[in-house]
């Protein structure tokens, strides 16, 4: 399959994301199967010695992952 025709993939276009390659992708470039990563917070807060999540990235993400399991 497609990458870019994943309904994961798709999924998020319907709801009005854009996709792009993250500086902590990491060992996701070694997999030979797809992977999606995704999470709340910002991608540049990320691994940072100050990371942190606001108090709605919890609720956020939890629709997030019900709307991804329920439209694939």
């Amino acid at each position: 399959m497609n990458l870019i025709q994943h309904p994961h993939i798709l999924t998020g276009k319907d709801l009005g994301w854009q996709s792009y390659v993250s500086r902590t992708c990491s060992d996701r470039g070694w997999l030979t199967v797809p992977s999606l990563k995704l999470g709340p917070g910002g991608s540049a807060r990320s691994y940072t010695a100050n990371e942190f999540k606001f108090s709605g990235d919890k609720k956020w993400i939890g629709r997030v992952y019900t709307t991804i399991r329920m439209t694939s």
